[in-house]
């Protein structure tokens, strides 16, 4: 039994062995033919012939990187569909963006006649491959890094045409991922499988989908950033309708405030310094007579 896949393509052009049709869908139900890639056997949605909507990952890629959830789910599981093409001695030897169908059961690689050649498959070769020579498991790894890149940056991992191209793969390296954490981690993975040397690249895909769900692991550990409120607009003042403008016109009672004690003021402490000084001249003077009374009447008369 097999599964159709209408793939809607709006800006894009392809050819999947045959000529497609830009005009947004693309029936490619015969090419599904694969025992690996394209053919979904595990989920009851996909049996038998029923229409599944989908989209090309290049497409997804055109609006920019993949949210980091996403990225996560479609890389472990292109890599997974690899790794079990590999098992069993198959190379895809063609893995590109316009080769993976992205449907709402996750992403899908088609197989290798169903994905495109020519312009858009060229930035997703390895330098072995550039030089003429014929892919095996450690091409399609080669190619795994480049898609990883181009989904965690929206980037592609090399650019150019033709002589610029190839010499940005057998030579050059992507811009690493430094945006978090998580992307450094991300970048890591991506250069072991960007390796030139066949040697020092990973052997093995199955180990690179195992470190990207330990790096998902603890991107899913780290605390989220709040999303803020969105702002809202100012609102306009409306004019006061005559009621309201009753309403808001102030009332004849007086508005109770709270008591509170108040610092005498300034000019009442200088009055009851004059007062003190004045009573303290009156004294004064009545001594000042007393003792002038004392004084003449004890002293003797002449």
């Amino acid at each position: 039994m097999r599964t159709r896949f209408i793939v809607t393509a709006p800006r894009v052009r392809v050819e999947f062995g045959v000529q497609a049709s830009d005009l947004g869908v693309i029936p490619i139900a015969k090419h599904l033919e694969h025992p690996v890639f394209g053919v979904v056997e595990s989920q009851a949605d996909f049996l038998g012939n029923e229409t599944q909507p989908g989209t090309l990952l290049a497409e997804q890629l055109t609006h920019g990187a993949l949210p980091l959830e996403d990225f996560f789910r479609y890389a472990t599981e292109i890599g997974s569909s690899l790794s079990q093409a590999h098992a069993r001695g198959l190379t895809h030897g063609r893995l590109c963006t316009w080769g993976i169908v992205v449907t709402p059961a996750g992403a899908h690689v088609l197989r290798p006649a169903a994905s495109p050649g020519g312009p858009v498959r060229a930035p997703y070769r390895s330098p072995e491959q550039v030089t003429g020579k014929e892919p095996d498991a450690l091409s399609d790894i080669f190619s795994f890094g480049a898609i990883l890149y181009e989904m965690a940056s929206g980037q592609r991992a090399f650019s150019g045409n033709g002589v610029e191209l190839n010499n940005a793969i057998v030579y050059g390296s992507p811009p690493p991922l430094s945006e978090t954490p998580t992307h450094a981690a991300i970048y890591r993975i991506v250069a072991e499988c960007l390796e030139k040397d066949r040697a020092q690249r990973r052997q093995r895909i199955q180990n690179a989908v195992i470190e990207l769900k330990l790096v998902r692991q603890e991107w899913k550990r780290l605390p989220q950033p709040a999303i803020p409120p969105p702002e809202s607009a100012p609102e306009s003042s409306p004019e006061p309708s005559p009621a309201t403008a009753a309403d808001a016109a102030p009332s004849s009672k007086p508005e109770e405030k709270p008591i509170r004690e108040l610092e005498p003021p300034a000019f009442s402490r200088r009055k009851r310094k004059s007062h003190r000084a004045f009573w303290i001249a009156v004294t004064l003077l009545i001594l000042a007579i007393a003792a002038a009374g004392a004084f003449l009447y004890w002293s003797p008369q002449i």
